[in-house]
């Protein structure tokens, strides 16, 4: 079997390396990389090295939009979100969560909504979205206690939006 070692391949016409390679065999390439063909991959990162994600996450989906909010706060507010715009509080119970960019199918709509102390007659464990392109509305009925069924704010407030985009 023959071997090729090298670090470093440049084009005949070029002034620096197309491709460097390291002594733990990582390549480095600069400028645009195109490949034809079958290109295998077991974990995609950015150029940072922050965000990452395997090609079966990739495969499966990933949340296109999420957020947690704070819907009992004074005022109320978003804790963390992922591309969301902003939240309006609609009244006691309805909220509207905007979408920072506009999904062509959103899919497999989730919210929770509960409160710190489940015990106090006031929490929801489901929340009901209704969801567009843009917004997401989402009502935090009662589920235990008096009334029954009837809208409320929450302690802490939970959703996530899958899309084909």
């Amino acid at each position: 079997m023959s071997r090729i070692l090298v670090d470093q391949v440049r084009s005949n016409s070029a002034s620096s390396d197309a491709i460097t390679l390291d002594g733990s065999g990582n390549a480095t390439c600069a400028g645009n990389l195109t490949v034809s063909g079958t290109t295998k991959a077991g974990t995609i990162t950015d150029t940072s090295g922050n965000n990452s994600s395997t090609t079966e996450q990739i495969f499966q989906g990933r949340a296109r939009v999420w957020w947690n909010y704070n819907q009992d706060g004074s005022p109320a507010a978003i804790r963390d979100s992922y591309r969301v715009s902003s939240i309006t509080d609609n009244a006691t119970g309805k909220y509207t969560v905007n979408f920072q960019d506009t999904l062509t199918d959103p899919c497999g709509a989730v919210s929770a909504s509960f409160n710190a102390n489940a015990f106090d007659t006031n929490y929801s464990d489901v929340a009901t979205p209704y969801i567009s392109n843009t917004a997401c509305q989402v009502l935090t009925p009662n589920m235990e206690g008096v009334p029954y069924g009837g809208l409320h704010d929450c302690d802490y407030g939970y959703g996530v939006i899958f899309s084909d985009d």
